[in-house]
């Protein structure tokens, strides 16, 4: 991600098919989540590891999301594949759990 002010278009991104970066780094940078949803900035898959670091969390009526997750919500918007990885369930709160994993956004419901 230190290559990103070196980039000869302005936009790293654009220069590049395969991308490795890490979350922390998306979700503190704003720069680059601008350079990220330019239109002509497409991914056939984007690959998140440690998914379980996307939290979305209730804090009382409230729906919490996290840096991370805007971030993810973002990657997903510029693929056609979005793979979501973890070997860790969750953080004990099931509710949490259970939104993670059907927030409309991640799986959006398609009527028949």
């Amino acid at each position: 991600m230190d290559k990103l002010e070196t980039a000869s278009t302005g936009n790293w991104f654009l220069e590049h098919h395969l991308v490795i970066a890490r979350l922390d780094k998306l979700a503190r940078d704003m720069e680059a989540q601008k350079k990220l949803q330019v239109p002509e900035n497409r991914y056939d898959l984007v690959v998140i590891d440690e998914a379980h670091k996307l939290p979305v969390s209730f804090f009382g009526k409230d729906i919490r999301y996290t840096k991370r997750y805007h971030v993810g919500r973002l990657l997903a918007g510029v693929t056609r594949h979005f793979l979501l990885l973890t070997a860790t369930s969750h953080n004990g709160r099931e509710t949490d759990f259970q939104l993670f994993l059907f927030h409309p956004f991640f799986f959006p419901f398609r009527g028949a």
